[in-house]
């Protein structure tokens, strides 16, 4: 066995001994390994079904509506761009995006 490869098995034995140590003592501690997701709010998911309902298109359009108003814009002017490098394209996208900032916060002062 190589000197490196003895080192690392070295090391592997050590995360383990502690990863058995750590769990040993929250197990004395009376602490749970597993823990629980908190719930908030009330809504509750709908069950998959074969065919669409008109409530289940409802949601659907007012789910796509919420996520529209999100971001109207991602402030770069349509059209197809090519660029030399991928600096030179994110550098064009910064752009925009401070320039539309910009714009932004003008309009709402």
């Amino acid at each position: 066995m190589h000197i490196a490869q003895a080192a690392i098995k070295n090391i592997v034995n050590w995360v383990q001994h502690s990863c058995l140590l750590l769990i040993q003592n929250e197990l004395n501690r009376g602490l749970s390994l597993i823990h629980t997701m908190k719930t908030v709010g009330k809504r509750r998911e709908s069950a998959m079904t074969a065919l669409a309902t008109g409530e289940m298109l409802a949601e659907g359009a007012r789910f796509s509506e919420s996520i529209a108003h999100l971001a109207k814009t991602t402030f770069v002017p349509k059209g197809v761009y090519r660029y030399k490098s991928h600096e030179a394209a994110n550098r064009h996208q910064q752009d925009c995006l401070v320039h539309g900032m910009g714009q932004l916060a003008a309009e709402r002062a």
